[in-house]
């Protein structure tokens, strides 16, 4: 990655954010920018994508959303 260079992050899975978050951190401190994030997974109960967006003005995208928060895990989106 060089200053200058446009970045697109593709992550397994966001949770609560918070390696997203020091990502982005790091790209931007090496001088590159963050074109988007996207997520194949998102446990939206979790609130990681908002902390996200809150700590560094990019919207994360995410293919698939799953609640998490009962005994199974129910997919509670698909945006793909």
């Amino acid at each position: 990655m060089e200053p200058g260079d446009n970045v697109y992050i593709v992550d397994d899975l966001i949770s609560t954010g918070g390696t997203l978050v020091g990502l982005v951190s790091a790209v931007r401190k090496a001088g590159a920018e963050v074109s988007g994030i996207l997520c194949v997974v998102e446990k939206r109960s979790y609130g990681g994508a908002g902390r996200v967006f809150e700590a560094t003005g990019i919207s994360v995208q995410s293919l698939i959303e799953v609640d998490v928060s009962g005994e199974h895990s129910v997919v509670v989106g698909v945006n793909y």
